[in-house]
């Protein structure tokens, strides 16, 4: 369900969404010392206990990203990085009990899925609710049938796809889902263009867990989720300015890995 905004409410699974984004800044940061080294964990124990995998797939894709562009020029070292965080939580979540019943049993079911084998009923249903979207929108494929209207048509205004794309697709058609995602092809080749060595594969990393994320998740109607994206278009004004600039300069400069 979407967050209620008549009670400020925010659906657990955006808000380990952003919780992932933080851990993951704080990884990048090496931010794990002291008093946040206990809001790491904090943290991750609100990402188990929501039981989702697109916070862990978060983490995973902004700290490899930028583990990768930060400094190409070590590139066998920073995969050999990436292959020890996936080594990690591979033990975190698979080998231990507790926490393969909160979320390492759904990475299970997820790849038996992906094989076409067995799969937990959560995913089926969002297999099933991504196919009706698509039926849904066959019948008005350029412009939709008008925002939110998934819900409705499937009889349940409380009800959406779980797929950003096929929602998009379903409410405004193939015209609302190009011109939504403009704005992701715009910063991208943006940054690109900058080719900001600070800036450019936090900022990358962060569209790009997004555009991967939204295969399982409704993301154009939770406005929490606009704060990364905020950021984003912050740091591609200041890496703009940062030559002009040297206060900006030397903001941006704090942002580089030690």
């Amino acid at each position: 369900m979407h967050d209620d905004d008549s009670l400020g409410i925010i659906n657990a699974n955006i808000q380990s969404v952003i919780d992932g984004f933080i851990i993951a800044w704080m990884i990048i940061n090496k931010r794990y010392k002291g008093n946040d080294l206990l809001l790491l964990l904090f943290l991750f124990l609100f990402i188990l206990l929501s039981g989702t995998k697109k916070s862990i797939i978060t983490i995973i894709v902004v700290v490899g990203i930028n583990m990768v562009l930060k400094n190409p020029k070590h590139i066998i070292r920073n995969l050999s990085g990436i292959l020890a965080l996936l080594v990690v939580l591979y033990i975190v979540l698979m080998k231990i009990p507790a926490v393969y019943d909160m979320i390492g049993s759904r990475f299970e079911t997820l790849f038996s899925f992906m094989e076409g084998g067995d799969t937990d009923s959560s995913t089926k249903a969002r297999d099933n609710f991504i196919e009706l979207g698509l039926l849904y929108w066959a019948d008005s494929p350029i412009w939709g049938r008008g925002l939110n209207s998934f819900g409705y048509l499937y009889g349940d205004d409380t009800t959406y796809s779980h797929n950003n794309y096929v929602e998009l697709l379903c409410s405004v058609g193939i015209v609302g889902l190009i011109s939504y995602y403009l704005m992701y092809i715009h910063a991208i080749i943006s940054f690109i263009r900058v080719n900001n060595r600070i800036v450019t594969p936090l900022a990358l990393s962060i569209i790009i867990s997004f555009l991967i994320t939204d295969y399982a998740l409704v993301s154009y109607f939770e406005r929490v989720l606009y704060i990364p994206i905020v950021l984003v278009y912050v740091l591609l004004s200041e890496s703009r300015e940062a030559p002009h600039n040297t206060l900006i300069k030397k903001q941006l400069k704090n942002l580089q890995l030690s």
